[in-house]
């Protein structure tokens, strides 16, 4: 595990890593997205190890079964679980309510945030963004926001895959492991 530590570390200090975080540094919490890297990067490589083979191989195995092509979906569903694990941080992204201010803010604005992130990435890094106000906790640090993920997820996936059940509830599947496998890191869960 500290190998896979260095080598993120070592990755971070590389030249062009650098400036550009220094230049997104005033924009976005650089410091405590590199601190949850460095904190997640060895268990994601023991996840993949140790889950993420062995359920891959079931899933090749199920659609070989069922003379399901499977392959692309397994590719995209890796994909889906490293996005999904990184992606309960996006609310590192979201702005405190400023003390004495009473400001109405929706739940579904914090949804739309966890759901179309990249998007949200993009407009924050625009000149004149609409901030998204947090109430100061980790909001989507917590079991209801996975399930809502999954949710989600089971819902676009059924759009993306409409033909094959088998391929829609395996990249659910993978997208909710990476999502849980975060919470699991960062002690959310309590059973």
């Amino acid at each position: 595990m500290q190998q896979s530590t260095l080598i993120i570390k070592k990755f971070l200090k590389s030249n062009l890593i650098t400036r550009i975080m220094d230049a997104l540094r005033g924009i976005l919490p650089i410091d405590a997205i590199k601190e949850e890297m460095l904190e997640h990067f060895s268990f994601i490589l023991w996840t993949l190890k140790r889950i993420v083979l062995p359920v891959s191989v079931l899933y090749i195995l199920l659609g070989l079964f069922h003379g399901i092509n499977v392959l692309g979906s397994l590719i995209l569903s890796l994909f889906i679980f490293g996005y999904s694990h990184l992606l309960p941080d996006v609310d590192l992204l979201l702005k405190p309510i400023p003390e004495g201010k009473k400001i109405k803010q929706h739940f579904h604005d914090r949804y739309l945030v966890l759901f179309l992130a990249p998007l949200y990435l993009y407009y924050a890094l625009s000149e004149n963004p609409k901030p998204v106000y947090s109430n100061g906790t980790r909001d989507f640090h917590n079991l209801s926001s996975l399930l809502v993920y999954g949710a989600f997820l089971l819902l676009l996936c059924s759009f993306l895959y409409y033909d094959s059940f088998i391929k829609s509830l395996g990249l659910v599947a993978f997208g909710m492991l990476g999502y849980f496998t975060h919470l699991a890191v960062d002690k959310k869960l309590r059973f």
